[in-house]
């Protein structure tokens, strides 16, 4: 059960999210609503980087992340 709720989290960031032109490229912005716990793991699975911030309300996803999003986003709403 853990693993589609990190599954339908990414996908949740990835529905949600901005991107934000930086000094250092373009990042994809999604909004924390999760548990740190998953976070953390999520981050470990190189899917998002959580800003530096901890007051901060939102993580970053990686092109990994996006890229597993995408896929998700084909599994879960394929439908809609």
């Amino acid at each position: 059960m853990e693993e589609k709720i990190k599954e339908l989290l990414l996908l949740l960031f990835y529905l949600n999210s901005v991107e934000e032109e930086t000094p250092f490229g373009k990042n994809v912005i999604g909004y924390k609503c999760a548990p740190i716990k998953l976070l953390k793991e999520m981050e470990n699975s190189e899917y998002i980087r959580l800003r530096s911030s901890r007051e901060a309300k939102s993580v970053i996803l990686t092109e990994k992340g996006l890229e597993e999003a995408r896929k998700l986003a084909a599994k879960y709403l394929e439908e809609c």
